[in-house]
């Protein structure tokens, strides 16, 4: 008499694991109105959960037949990589620039350190600091059209990691216009797309709000008024020797805006002409031309930056505001990362008087608002750690006795 054989233990643990999957998959499905996205959720595989991601998961999944603990680990373990895009490092650098006179340790004026044609070009104008001042809103309208710059160009690289195209490697999906840069011509790229993708860029929802459209439209006009002083140097390789130019230029970041509406009715027309916003939306079409710093050697020296690089910041700061503390020893930690990796070297230092004009709390420091500087830089040291940038930040004694902060940074970001 046959016996009959028991099921194989592998293959029961094998459809428990995927049962498991399929149900948690389920379950994440259910809670895009919940704390985090679905999106949000994939992320969470390449790091470290947050607190209130993991109470969360925690408490749903002890509500299910599954080893929660196993799923836990599994999910903070599993390796993805993070979807990335290029930033400009002129233009990282521009936003970090700090810039003290040697010998007295004090802010030099502008004027000391441009050329008589920038003079000329800023002599009407109230230009106290050189580099990249941005708002809160500028800051993230800004990150949203960088991204569509690189969903809407040709990134292609060859096998040498090279641009397949120089001509049209990070150029946009329009041709690129030349426009006067420091004492030359660059190429400025442009970019033709629809509002509701900007929106989605910018806000990492589908359906934003009426308030987060109305602050992106603010932000697009006021980063096409508004001009910087850009001073920086440019190295490169003529046969076997280095040169270096010298760009000095003093413009907006965004150098046109354009709104076309093709193929309109006549009801469609008049509805634009009478400032429908919902049949604006539905058939205009957005074209800005871009500062050719955003693109300036960017095939050689750039910054990797997360596509969800706004709505990770938020969620990682639990829902408060997103001072310039944050955004600015996020992109500072960044550029670190970027050059540091293929050194393999997972420190960075900044010396501890420093760091609150690295942040950009100058005006707190004049007014001797030292709590306030202590709180903030607490604020932008957590954030970057729930980012997972940094596994530690804390403050060290240098050669000289000065105290600095060692930030120990995740190389494998």
């Amino acid at each position: 008499m046959e016996t009959k054989k028991e099921p194989d233990k592998m293959v029961e643990e094998s459809k428990m694991v995927e049962e498991s999957k399929a149900a948690l998959e389920k379950w994440i499905e259910s809670i895009d109105d919940m704390v985090f996205s679905r999106y949000r959720l994939e992320y969470v595989k390449g790091r470290k959960l947050l607190k209130e991601e993991e109470l969360l998961l925690e408490e749903e999944l002890r509500k299910e037949p599954l080893n929660w603990l196993w799923i836990l680990d599994t999910i903070a373990k599993q390796k993805k990589t993070l979807v990335k895009y290029l930033q400009s490092g002129h233009f990282i650098d521009q936003k970090l620039i700090l810039r003290y006179e040697r010998d007295k340790g004090k802010k030099m004026d502008v004027k000391d350190i441009v050329t008589q044609t920038t003079k000329e070009a800023i002599k009407n104008e109230e230009v106290k600091v050189e580099g990249i001042r941005l708002s809160e809103k500028e800051e993230q309208t800004l990150n949203g059209i960088l991204m569509l710059l690189h969903e809407k160009s040709d990134t292609r690289k060859d096998s040498k990691n090279k641009p397949t195209d120089n001509r049209t490697y990070y150029k946009g999906n329009l041709p690129a216009l030349k426009v006067p840069y420091g004492a030359a011509y660059a190429e400025a790229p442009r970019i033709r797309f629809k509002a509701p993708e900007l929106y989605e860029a910018v806000t990492g929802s589908n359906s934003p709000s009426l308030r987060e459209i109305n602050y992106i439209k603010g932000a697009l006009w006021s980063l096409a008024d508004k001009r910087f002083l850009l001073i920086y140097n440019r190295s490169y390789k003529q046969g076997r020797k280095t040169k270096t130019d010298r760009v000095e230029a003093y413009q907006p970041l965004i150098m046109d805006i354009l709104t076309s509406y093709k193929a309109l009715t006549n009801k469609e027309l008049e509805d634009v002409e009478a400032g429908n916003e919902d049949i604006k939306t539905k058939k205009g079409e957005v074209i800005l031309t871009l500062n050719p710093l955003f693109i300036d050697q960017i095939a050689t020296k750039f910054i990797e930056v997360p596509t969800e690089i706004n709505t990770l910041t938020r969620e990682a700061r639990g829902g408060g505001r997103v001072h310039s503390g944050i955004t600015k020893l996020r992109d500072h930690l960044l550029r670190a990362i970027s050059s540091q990796k293929n050194k393999g070297a997972d420190k960075t230092y900044v010396n501890k008087e420093k760091l609150p004009s690295l942040l950009g709390l100058d005006r707190y420091v004049k007014e001797g608002r030292k709590k306030l500087i202590n709180t903030r830089i607490e604020e932008s040291i957590e954030v970057c750690k729930e980012l997972n940038l940094i596994t530690e930040a804390k403050v060290i004694k240098g050669a000289k006795g000065q105290e600095k902060y060692e930030f120990t940074l995740n190389l494998d970001y």
